[in-house]
Formats: C-alpha cells, sequence, structure tokens
C-alpha cells in the first residue's frame, strides 16, 4: 500500500508541473508546407534521392510529450568543380536554420546517384565540405544529394546538385621527336604527329596498357628502335595508371639512317672506291663497324639518355680507324670525324702520293731499261713502261712500303725498297755488263798496281832479264871497292845487288 501510494504522489506531481508551462503551439500542416517549399527555393533536391525513412525516436517523442515546436533548416551546397577521371572532388557547403542562423555539429549525408559518398559534419559557423576520390568512377555527370535528418528541434532537409567528371588525357612525347610512330591502348591505335606527340583520352580509371607498335614504322629514310620509357622500363609497352602523378609519358627511340662513303685524295680528286678493300669506324660509345668498298650501311645515328630533366637525344659522333688500300692503311686513325644524318654520304681523305723514277746505268748514267715492276704492300705487282728518258711517273699510291725492280736492262737486276709516305723522286741505277767489264779491268789495273807498288825487285828482274850481256861477266874478275854494295871475289851477285853501279 506504501508503494503505491508513493508513485501515485509522484505522477500527480509530474502532472501539476506540467499544466502551468504546457502552451501547445501547433505545427500545422500549412505551416509545414511552408518550410519544405523554402527549402526546396534554396537548393533543389533531387527526385530521385534515396532517404532513409525517419522513424520515431526518443527525441521526437520528447517534442511530442512536451510540446516543444520544431524549426525548418535549409542546406546550401555548392556545385564542385569539375574534375578528370580518377581525381579528387569536394563536396561543401552550409546548413541553416529558417533565421539563417548556422547549424553547428548537424551530420550531413552525402550521396552520389542515389550511392552513399559519406558523411560530413558542420563546424560552429554551419559550414560543411568532405573530399571524396573518383578513382572508381568513369566519366560523366553524375547527381549530388546532401540530407540533414533533422534533430528533435530542427526538421530534416535536403539539397542537389550535379558533379562533372571529365574524360581523363594522357600525353605521349616521343624522344627524339617522331612522327608516324603507331602506339595501342585498349584495342586503340594511335600515331605519333609531326612533333612527335599525341593524345589519348581515358574514360576509366585504373591500369591501362600502351604498347609501341616499331614494326608499322616505315621511313626510307631512317629506322628507328624503342629503346627506352621515362620510367625506366626497358619493355615496348607501359603500364599506365590512371590517375597518375604525370599527365604524360616520354619513351625514347635509337635512331639509324643510312651512311654511304666516297674516297678522295689529298688534292679533293675522286678515287675509285673499288681500290678500297675495307674501311673501319667507331662511334663515341664504342661500337665498331666494319664496311667493305664503301657500301652504304645502316648505323645508330642517335641513342637516348635518361637526364633529371627527362630523356634527352644524344647524337653519335664516329671517327674513322682505319681505310685500307692496297694491302696499307691509308687515313690517320681518328682524325677524320662524322655525324650520320639521312641519307648522308661520308667523303673520306686518303694518304695518296705520287712517285718519279727515273732509271739510268749505274756507271756511265745513260738511261736504261724499258719497264719498271712496282710491288705493292699487298703484294700485288703492276708494271709501268718508261718514257725515252728512263722516266716514269705514278700518281695516287697508296702510302706504304713498296719495292720496284728494273726490267729490260741488261745487268744485274735487283729490287729496290721504297717507304712512301710524301710524293718522292726514286732514282733507280742498274750495273750493267758493261759497268762489270770496266769495274773489272780497273779493278785488275789496280790490283797489280797495288802488287808491284811495294815490290820494286820484281821490276830489277825484269830489267836484268832484258840485258843478257851484263849477266856473262865473270865474277871471278869482280873486285870489291870496299862498298857493301860490291860482290866479294868469287861471289855469286846477291838479291840486293845495285845493277845501277854495274852499268
Amino acid at each position: 500500500m506504501k508503494r503505491a501510494l508513493f508513485l501515485t504522489l509522484i505522477f500527480s506531481g509530474l502532472l501539476a508541473i506540467e499544466l502551468p508551462v504546457g502552451v501547445v503551439i501547433p505545427v500545422s500542416a500549412a505551416t509545414q508546407g511552408d518550410l519544405r517549399q523554402q527549402n526546396t527555393q534554396t537548393s533543389a533536391v533531387n527526385a530521385s534521392l534515396t532517404v532513409p525513412r525517419m522513424l520515431p525516436d526518443a527525441s521526437n517523442a520528447l517534442i511530442s510529450s512536451s510540446r516543444i515546436p520544431k524549426e525548418g533548416s535549409a542546406i546550401i551546397l555548392s556545385t564542385p568543380q569539375d574534375v578528370g577521371v580518377g581525381k579528387q572532388f569536394t563536396i561543401s557547403g552550409h546548413i541553416r536554420d529558417l533565421a539563417g542562423g548556422p547549424v553547428a555539429n548537424a551530420t550531413i549525408h552525402i550521396t552520389l546517384n542515389g550511392t552513399i559518398l559519406g558523411d560530413a559534419r558542420s563546424n560552429p559557423v554551419g559550414y560543411f565540405a568532405r573530399n571524396f576520390s573518383s578513382k572508381k568512377l568513369v566519366a560523366g555527370t553524375y547527381t549530388i544529394d546532401a540530407y540533414f535528418n533533422g534533430t528533435r528541434l530542427l526538421y530534416r532537409s535536403g539539397a542537389s546538385t550535379h558533379l562533372t567528371i571529365h574524360t581523363g588525357v594522357i600525353g605521349v612525347q616521343t624522344i627524339p621527336a617522331i612522327s608516324g610512330i603507331t602506339f595501342e591502348m585498349d584495342g586503340k591505335q594511335y600515331v605519333t604527329g609531326q612533333n612527335g606527340n599525341f593524345f589519348i583520352a581515358v574514360d576509366n580509371p585504373g591500369v591501362h596498357r600502351l604498347s609501341v607498335l616499331v614494326n608499322l614504322y616505315n621511313d626510307p629514310s631512317q629506322h628507328i628502335e624503342f629503346s627506352r620509357w621515362l620510367s625506366g622500363g626497358v619493355k615496348p609497352y607501359l603500364d599506365v595508371i590512371v590517375p597518375s602523378k604525370n599527365d604524360y609519358v616520354q619513351v625514347g627511340f635509337n635512331v639509324f639512317h643510312q651512311v654511304g662513303l666516297s674516297f678522295v685524295d689529298q688534292a679533293k680528286f675522286p678515287v675509285n672506291a673499288q681500290r678500297v678493300t675495307q674501311v673501319t669506324y667507331r662511334s663515341v660509345q664504342g661500337d665498331v663497324f666494319v664496311v667493305s668498298n664503301g657500301q652504304p650501311q645502316w648505323i645508330p645515328a642517335s641513342r637516348v639518355a635518361r637526364l633529371a630533366n627527362g630523356l634527352v637525344p644524344t647524337p653519335l659522333l664516329y671517327s674513322v680507324i682505319s681505310v685500307i688500300s692496297d694491302g696499307s692503311n691509308v687515313v690517320n686513325s681518328s682524325q677524320q670525324q662524322f655525324y650520320a644524318r639521312p641519307n648522308d654520304t661520308w667523303k673520306i681523305s686518303m694518304l695518296l702520293y705520287s712517285i718519279h723514277f727515273s732509271a739510268s746505268d749505274g756507271l756511265f748514267n745513260f738511261p736504261t731499261g724499258s719497264s719498271i715492276n712496282l710491288v705493292a704492300p699487298d703484294g700485288t705487282v703492276k708494271n709501268y713502261p718508261l718514257d725515252l728518258a728512263g722516266t716514269a711517273e705514278i700518281h695516287s699510291l697508296a702510302r706504304g712500303n713498296y719495292s720496284v725492280q728494273l726490267v729490260g736492262a741488261v745487268g744485274l737486276g735487283s729490287r729496290t725498297p721504297v717507304a712512301l709516305s710524301r710524293n718522292q723522286d726514286v732514282s733507280i741505277k742498274e750495273i750493267s755488263f758493261l759497268d762489270l767489264a770496266v769495274l773489272s779491268v780497273l779493278a785488275t789495273i789496280l790490283t797489280l798496281g797495288l802488287l808491284l807498288y811495294g815490290r820494286p825487285q820484281i821490276f830489277s828482274f825484269l830489267v836484268r832479264r832484258n840485258r843478257p850481256q851484263a849477266m856473262a861477266i865473270d865474277h871471278a874478275l869482280i873486285e870489291s871497292d870496299g862498298g857493301n854494295g860490291l860482290l866479294m871475289k868469287g861471289k855469286g851477285v846477291r838479291p840486293n845487288d845495285d845493277f845501277v853501279k854495274w852499268s
């Protein structure tokens, strides 16, 4: 009984408190209609926006029970800026009551084409904003709805706007700039223009494979070879992520040009390329090329280097190492240098010289011989006729070591070595049989002279044999006069007798 009485007293007290305060101001249907019309004028609500139905909660029950009237609310939604595929966008706005005052700490629900994106909360001045990503959205126009569910003091409100997502653009740049190169992405082919660039429109974010179709390139003046991507890849395809930090892609190519060779001597007169058996030249990067008979050849003209500011084409400088003609190198190594340009012809200067030959008798210096045989450094022999003066002049001879032999002279034939490194005059002296005979006579006379000059007794012997009466003197009658030069009586003639004194 006591417990029931206590509860009855408490309930009676509550009723006593409500009666003095309970001034009920009902919200009519017309008033609510006016509030809804005002929200619609502030910001149109998308008719297709799906908003969860509000169920009665404790706050509504409290308002209903306490008879406190609700106020209207309005959302002013800003239209977001257009963005590209995969880019970030921002939804922002303000929420206010009907008097224009800010509604703080209100939860704003945001949807895109009816799909919930997320919530934003207003600050003390009623401003709310939130960033969203369009990584899963294709290009197009979308409806953005923002709504407020209301509170025990505020009615529910909402607003709508639109968001435009533009097609993404990927720029492709070739290094060096080359027109006519075909690329492929998402089943579509693209060709570079005159500036070596092109652009790809991408509707879908994500990974897209960009491939280089070098085999479709056709230019008779040059060939190309895929080199690398700016990102460092060395395969002829690149997986491009949309969106990416960079809106352009650089791709490098090695360029090849066809280069022919021509040859001149030091006086700039043409030299027949058939005389050249081999040409060797080397690029600044160390690539060595060997060409026979100066035939045109495709060689790298430029390569791509990766620097801090991107890909850069590097022209290749070539140095001529050797030119072999007649078995000898007729250039100075690395002295002549060239760049490879479209349909280019390198004019290489060869070290070719002239020789003036004169053939004469070795002793009497009269012209001799009918021709000469010239042996080149490679061992080949060529015959050149001599004129009546015994001379011949040969031009355009490769630098090197030669040997020459006189033909048609009666004498001792021999080969004369010639080291050709400049224009030269070469005199050939031939020892003829006449020269040999004269030399033999002179040698005999000289030998006899030398033999008799140191032996005077030979002359004394010859004189005595020419005077036989003096040799018949009776040696017994000879008397000594006391000199050492006379024979003693009865002695024979001594080898050192003075015949003058006997006469």
